[in-house]
């Protein structure tokens, strides 16, 4: 379960959340190997953006097809996303964040020798790493 606290409005300009309404549901949808919805799928889908005020919040599963379109405004479009899991798989927080710091560190803390490509498959789906 993921809940997604908007910081600033989002708007279709600022790249608002897009959903797939009623597509939550637990089967798999074909995916390219970056981890992003086959394009001959997402052009069948119905897109609806989700417009939010500052201070809104959202619960959606992992299920439901999502992305975000670019920033084409000044301003930022910041968001707080919090995932959790069952208590029933444990607890899966400090192994998640040593992995994450090791193949996905933030920018500040990279290595530009080393390649982050095999981390952003985990970390980073659907997105491009500069």
């Amino acid at each position: 379960m993921t809940m997604m606290l908007a910081v600033d409005p989002m708007t279709p300009e600022n790249g608002c959340l897009d959903v797939v309404r009623g597509e939550h549901s637990q089967k798999t949808i074909e995916q390219n190997p970056d981890g992003s919805i086959k394009d001959e799928i997402v052009k069948k889908m119905k897109w609806e953006p989700v417009l939010s005020n500052a201070g809104a919040v959202m619960a959606f599963n992992s299920y439901i097809p999502h992305r975000s379109g670019p920033n084409i405004t000044s301003g930022p479009r910041r968001a707080y996303y919090l995932t959790f899991n069952a208590l029933s798989e444990g607890s899966m927080r400090d192994g998640y964040y040593a992995q994450k710091k090791e193949l996905f560190p933030p920018e500040i803390d990279r290595d530009p020798t080393k390649d982050y490509s095999e981390g952003a498959k985990i970390y980073n789906l659907a997105t491009p790493i500069k």
